[in-house]
């Protein structure tokens, strides 16, 4: 079940309807999503190996024409595991949870007069959400909520647990001034452009801005699922 729309005592319209039309109200919007978003479900979906001709077979199955120009993105050869080079398609592409996705919610808010705090978790370290035998999960999907909530989906090393202790100072005072500040942490910047997404990852320069759209090919996910 999900929320329905058209009720107008509950949700009378969709988000991006809500925000082209303007009627909506502006507050402060912290939204992200994780690097890896997608590997959860493909190794959901394929719990096995699979070979470098199945990954371009499904490649070409869903993209006809453009699978070449995606294939020359992404090259099986550039992943541990053709499952990676899946996911990363996934990630970058497709559906609500993409990168690119978020990048677009990102702009449109902004345009509408919201300020926007952007971010991407990036610990390909993280306790995974569920551990696949044989499957590295890297930073997919739910894995940044172990360090807003420690000990959720395991134990945290010394240099993820500073890094969810700064995790839950700019997440608390998002909460409490729409601001997210931590004490000794990066500032974070309000989203103007693509490159003001904070990445967020262990380690003495694992937080800082990044420009999501240039990293997951937004520019060509735009030309091919047009």
């Amino acid at each position: 079940a999900g929320p329905v729309v058209g009720d107008p005592r509950v949700l009378p319209r969709t988000y991006p309807d809500a925000i082209d039309s303007g009627r909506f109200n502006r507050v402060p919007v912290m939204h992200g999503s994780t690097l890896d978003e997608m590997r959860l479900y493909v190794g959901l979906e394929y719990p096995q190996p699979i070979t470098v001709a199945k990954y371009e077979q499904i490649v070409r199955s869903t993209y006809g024409p453009a699978a070449d120009a995606v294939l020359g993105l992404y090259p099986a050869s550039a992943y541990d595991d053709p499952r990676h080079a899946l996911a990363a398609i996934r990630t970058d592409s497709a559906g609500a949870l993409s990168t690119c996705a978020h990048q677009e919610a990102f702009a449109k808010l902004e345009a509408a007069g919201v300020p926007v705090f952007a971010y991407q978790f990036a610990d390909r370290g993280a306790p995974p959400l569920i551990d696949l035998p044989g499957y590295e999960e890297g930073a997919e999907h739910a894995t940044e909520l172990t360090f807003l909530f420690p000990g959720l989906l395991g134990e945290l090393d010394e240099g993820q647990q500073k890094l969810s202790d700064t995790m839950v100072a700019y997440w608390t005072s998002f909460a409490h001034h729409g601001r997210p500040v931590a004490p000794g942490g990066p500032r974070w910047p309000t989203f103007r452009d693509s490159g003001d997404v904070l990445q967020l990852a262990p380690g003495e320069a694992g937080i800082h801005p990044v420009d999501t759209a240039a990293t997951s090919h937004c520019g060509f996910w735009a030309a091919v699922l047009s």
